[in-house]
């Protein structure tokens, strides 16, 4: 595992296949995020799982970004997690159900 400030990568084949995927905390939501090789469109398809505890329940939300922008891996994780922490906020600001 590498640890980057308030983000981590491991290896992992939950979810998402068995890549390199980041996570971490945000605002009391665990966030693993990573980007799968889409071949139709040879582009990075962003991709993140998003779990939290709330009422005594987990909870878990996944997200799956554009599949035909992101010619690299790494703009594709950058996007992973924006979108992520943007649907935390908009949920911590009732926004998102």
């Amino acid at each position: 595992m590498t640890k980057l400030p308030g983000l981590n990568t491991e290896e992992d084949g939950r979810g998402m296949g068995a890549s390199k995927r980041m996570h971490e905390y945000y605002k009391g939501c665990h966030i693993y995020s990573g980007a799968d090789l889409n071949a139709n469109t040879d582009c990075w398809v962003p991709k993140a799982d998003i779990s939290w505890h709330e009422g005594g329940n987990r909870h878990s939300r996944l997200l799956a970004g554009p599949d035909d922008r992101f010619h690299t891996k790494a703009e594709a994780e950058s996007y992973a997690i924006q979108m992520a922490r943007k649907w935390v906020d908009d949920r911590t600001q009732g926004k998102q159900p």
